[in-house]
């Protein structure tokens, strides 16, 4: 079954002297790309945040969020450190009556000297690990939920597709018979003795152009293959976008070998759908 790149999911816990929660959303992109944002205090756990949505999504712009509100997270400033260097360099520099010692206090506070290693209780590592692996089951839900209204409407265009595909063979036999008359007509008006293998060259060679036998067993192939992927668990956005983009070269191959209006009528009409269907699958897995 399918699943859409969209789709959102939250998760929040009170762990008794706080609050933990969760955010991420996902959207359309070509490949990967896992967003993460965490307070200061928790940036060295965010490689491992990274490699917990790679194993729940595979295709997707992914942004997780985590907000803790609680005093069990370490102080990530050693405010006692950056004090004594400050007072040194005052007590250094007051000699100095030309200059001033002024402190930027954003740019302070991201000097790695001052930032503690210190690491998360380990009870309180564990909850926000379950946060985010909660948060991330409810984003993949949503994206199945998603990902089934997306198959209902592709399966909806490709019987479009295919009810089309058969009204074009019915169509395409007339074509050809219509054809071969007309030419058997002009060659017999023109021609006082018209040779027999001649005519059958020539009504082989009006069969031979028109024909498109070749290219409805090749859509009929595509459409099984799509229906096939569709009925499978792994990721096949990418497959189902290359599947649809050799469905639109073979109806453009028979809109040029057909003189029928009808039939040209019916390639735009399945273009239009298939242009309906890369639409849909830009959102696929």
């Amino acid at each position: 079954m399918l699943r859409s790149m969209t789709g959102y999911g939250e998760y929040e816990e009170d762990t008794g002297d706080g609050k933990i929660r969760v955010e991420v959303q996902s959207l359309n992109s070509r490949f990967l790309e896992a967003q993460v944002f965490t307070p200061p205090e928790l940036e060295s756990l965010e490689p491992l945040l990274r490699q917990l949505i790679q194993k729940k999504v595979k295709r997707g712009r992914v942004r997780l969020k985590v907000q803790v509100d609680t005093h069990a997270l370490p102080v990530p400033f050693d405010f006692e450190r950056a004090r004594r260097v400050l007072q040194q360099f005052e007590q250094e520099l007051s000699d100095l009556s030309r200059i001033q010692l002024t402190v930027d206090l954003a740019n302070l506070l991201k000097l790695q000297e001052f930032r503690r290693t210190r690491e998360l209780p380990a009870a309180l590592r564990e909850r926000l690990l379950r946060a985010v692996r909660r948060a991330l089951d409810r984003l993949v839900q949503a994206r199945r939920e998603e990902g089934a209204k997306l198959q209902e409407q592709i399966e909806k265009l490709l019987r479009r597709i295919e009810h089309r595909m058969k009204r074009i063979a019915s169509l395409k036999k007339r074509e050809i018979q219509e054809k071969r008359e007309k030419t058997r007509q002009e060659l017999e008006a023109s021609l006082e003795e018209v040779d027999p293998d001649f005519l059958a060259h020539q009504l082989l060679s009006v069969s031979n152009r028109l024909d498109i036998s070749e290219e409805l067993q090749r859509l009929e192939s595509h459409l099984e293959r799509f229906r096939k992927i569709l009925q499978g668990r792994a990721p096949s956005g990418r497959q189902l976008e290359f599947l649809a983009q050799e469905i639109h070269r073979e109806v453009t191959t028979i809109s040029q070998k057909s003189s029928s209006p009808k039939i040209v009528e019916l390639t735009i009409e399945i273009r239009e759908d298939v242009e309906k269907l890369k639409e849909q699958l830009r959102n696929v897995e």
